[in-house]
């Protein structure tokens, strides 16, 4: 079956996104027709493979693209096809892309509250701090990063307090979300309240099971799914 053209603007959304965390770390980084790659080591979290089309995921070119490359490397097949061909990754996890396109919100009364984004070093040190993952000794999100013309990280507040966030990137005719964090109920109000300040943006994304349920209510509805894997030397 045909991909829709809302997941292929997911995913190149989400190319884009890694192409700009990985530019900011001064990787270079290659666009084929079919894949896009970086053969340097890349910011923890993210591949070095990223398959553009469906039918294009070739086991023998990306080992010849990543051979010179010293340590493991991660690919994201995109559209999940790794499973039909015989291979040695290792596959870390699977998920699903997402999407939700503007529709009329009815907000019966409530008052969203406003949506903050990252405006300077400190402040990305919080954001960095509050969403917890970046390995110890390690960076992922730098200041070259923050003033990336089609990025923003934003946040939510409750008494001055630090309580969910993500990353909008903008590419591809599509509002893409990253790195949510919160508790549920934080990350439902956080993408309600980027869903009422941006009510023309069509939103994509992608998450685990547990994620895309937590979106569910809010009109994302599921584009395809998608495998990332590991190499192993």
């Amino acid at each position: 079956m045909r991909p829709s053209a809302l997941l292929l603007k997911a995913v190149e959304n989400n190319i884009h996104w890694c192409d700009a965390v990985a530019q900011s770390h001064s990787l270079t980084t290659h666009f084929t027709e079919h894949h896009w790659y970086c053969t340097n080591a890349t910011p923890p979290l993210y591949p070095n493979i990223i398959t553009r089309q469906p039918k294009h995921f070739n086991p023998a070119q990306f080992n010849d693209l990543m051979g010179k490359l010293n340590t493991d490397w991660a690919m994201k097949d995109s559209f999940h096809e790794a499973e039909q061909f015989e291979h040695a990754y290792l596959n870390l996890f699977t998920a699903h892309w997402y999407g939700y396109e503007p529709r009329n919100l009815r907000d019966h009364g409530f008052h969203y509250p406003q949506l903050k984004t990252v405006k300077d070093s400190h402040q990305l040190a919080l954001w960095v701090a509050a969403w917890g993952q970046t390995p110890a000794g390690q960076t992922i999100f730098n200041d070259r990063l923050l003033q990336h013309q089609y990025v923003t990280f934003v946040f939510l507040t409750e008494q001055s307090v630090m309580t969910c966030g993500a990353i909008l990137f903008e590419h591809s005719d599509v509002l893409g979300i990253t790195n949510l964090f919160g508790s549920k109920e934080e990350q439902q109000r956080l993408v309600r309240t980027i869903q009422v300040s941006f009510p023309e943006k069509t939103l994509v994304g992608y998450g685990d099971d547990a994620e895309f349920t937590l979106l569910k209510p809010f009109g994302f509805h599921e584009l395809g799914k998608l495998s990332v894997l590991l190499s192993q030397r």
